[in-house]
This record gives C-alpha cells, structure tokens and sequence, in this order.
C-alpha cells in the first residue's frame, strides 16, 4: 500500500432504535375521558400523544383508572374500546380498538358515555 492509496475510515450505521408501534404517532395535547367498564365512574385524563392503534394518557395526579372500559376524545366526540399496554406512574399506554361517534347516540351504552362525558 502507497501512501496515495489512502483508506478513508467510514463507520457502520447506528442501528435504527426498535419501534413496536404499528403506527407512527402524532404529539397531542387532548382532553379525554375515561369510562370504567360498567359505565359507572368517569376520570378525566389528558392525551399526549395517538396513533391509528394507540395512546399515551396521562392521568391526573397519580390516579390509576379504576378498571379499563372507553376513552372518550371529548374535541372528537368519539368513544375507544380500550385494552391496557403499559402503566407507569402517572402515564398509560393503551390500545384504541374500533371507534364510534356518540354525536348521535343508538344504544343505551353510547348514551351512558355521552352522559359521562357531559358530567
């Protein structure tokens, strides 16, 4: 090897952090509501981040929800089924599975919620 023959040092890529979001999501800053699954007690929460497939809530204080049911989106007037993903401290990952309006309520439930949310 001549000293024309430099060799320049490239370093390898820095592996891309794992995501395991289905979805990219989007920074928030949104008014929720929480429904227990009996539709009995409500909690406000705030959304700070949602995708297609989840959120991140967070709740007021450190208060846990007394038992996973609906997310209300109050600016969206929409209602998420909700499973739990991970809880720390005062934040919740969570699940959104299929969404209705309760703009203009069917059942007896989405009234419930509807309620909720007003209260």
């Amino acid at each position: 090897m001549t000293s024309s023959d430099s060799q320049t040092f490239v370093p390898a890529p820095m592996p891309v952090a794992f995501e395991r979001r289905s979805a990219p999501r989007q920074r928030v800053l949104l008014t929720g509501v929480l429904s227990d699954s009996r539709r009995e007690a409500s909690q406000s929460c705030s959304l700070r981040n949602v995708s297609e497939t989840g959120a991140r809530l967070q709740l007021p204080g450190s208060d846990l929800p007394m038992s996973w049911g609906s997310l209300i989106v109050v600016r969206d007037a929409c209602v998420y089924a909700i499973e739990p993903v991970w809880v720390s401290g005062d934040q919740a990952g969570v699940k959104l599975v299929g969404a209705r309006s309760f703009n203009s309520p069917t059942t007896q439930d989405m009234e419930r919620l509807r309620d909720l949310c007003l209260e």
